[in-house]
């Protein structure tokens, strides 16, 4: 699905106004990141090349939490896998709600 240019313009402007009032990124401001290898080992298409073909990638990881809120504060966990030798992105997040997570796991 492609986004309209304006609906792109008009969101990249917010996030951008966003960015610049809190003086660090909107989302997911702080995290941790690693080396990885993926292995995928698909077992049904899904149409994309990345999940539709069985290959190791050297990957990198980064954990963190949605808006930056304090380790006490409910806040989304995020998971990206960045795999560069296909320029791919797998992005994660937690749903809102009360999963146990969501309070207990901290920026560290």
């Amino acid at each position: 699905m492609r986004v309209p240019d304006t609906v792109g313009r008009v969101v990249g402007s917010a996030l951008a106004a966003g960015t610049a009032a809190r003086g660090d990124r909107i989302f997911h401001p702080d995290g941790v990141a690693a080396a990885a290898t993926l292995t995928v080992s698909p077992t049904r298409r899904w149409g994309c090349p990345l999940l539709d073909e069985a290959a190791t990638y050297d990957a990198l990881l980064r954990l963190s939490r949605g808006v930056g809120l304090p380790p006490w504060a409910p806040d989304l966990l995020g998971l990206a896998v960045r795999v560069p030798a296909l320029d791919q992105d797998l992005l994660f997040v937690t749903a809102a709600g009360t999963a146990p997570c969501c309070g207990t796991c901290s920026r560290r």
